[in-house]
């Protein structure tokens, strides 16, 4: 029953997330008459379909999370350990983009290329607690405002889904490094998109 729940609940995510392109689409066609709709960055669908992947109590694991780890340095660990940059080397990986290949967050400040602003779907590391501290978080852009951003990622809440952080916590965006002409065209229109709706940055 639960699991039927479940298949129900990723399928409205997935249309969810579809809606939400077609949207972001007709905005820029109305704003933008001539430029090109921004493609979805490929890893975010597959990120949100895994939307509700939770931890497990004390003395089992879910092996969704343990498959997450599968492609970095703690391979075949449970869902105990921290698992925020195992999801994410996770999506990149079925996409064909490597990764860190770390469960570290602050790995992914090396690595791919960094921005100055965020992007719809790029790489956003964290602090956590301490900024001089080896600890941190990394999830997927979604928005942001003057106090809070937004992310989707993994381990937030001890689960896959949607959750804010303090801005203030922001150590660095980042995005694939330039290994294909077709990414390179996707970063161009969500920047387009980026500056489109929110103005230029000052």
């Amino acid at each position: 029953m639960m699991n039927g729940s479940l298949h129900r609940t990723r399928a409205i995510v997935r249309a969810t997330n579809s809606f939400s392109t077609l949207i972001e689409q007709a905005i820029v066609c109305l704003l933008m008459p001539n430029a090109k709709a921004p493609m979805t960055p490929p890893w975010m669908p597959i990120a949100a379909a895994e939307t509700g992947v939770a931890q497990y109590p004390p003395g089992h694991s879910n092996p969704r999370i343990t498959e997450y780890h599968a492609g970095t340095n703690i391979r075949g660990y449970d869902d105990k350990a921290s698992w925020c940059s195992s999801f994410v080397n996770w999506c990149l990986t079925q996409v064909g983009i490597a990764g860190t290949g770390s469960a570290l967050a602050r790995s992914w400040l090396e690595w791919g290329q960094s921005l100055t602003e965020p992007i719809p779907g790029c790489l956003v590391v964290l602090s956590s607690d301490d900024p001089a501290s080896w600890k941190g978080h990394v999830g997927f852009y979604l928005r942001s405002n003057a106090q809070h951003i937004y992310l989707l990622g993994g381990n937030q809440l001890e689960q896959v889904r949607e959750h804010c952080y303090p801005l203030a916590s922001v150590l660095g965006y980042r995005w694939p490094a330039r290994q294909s002409g077709q990414m390179q065209m996707d970063l161009q229109s969500a920047q387009d998109l980026s500056t489109t709706l929110s103005g230029p940055a000052r």
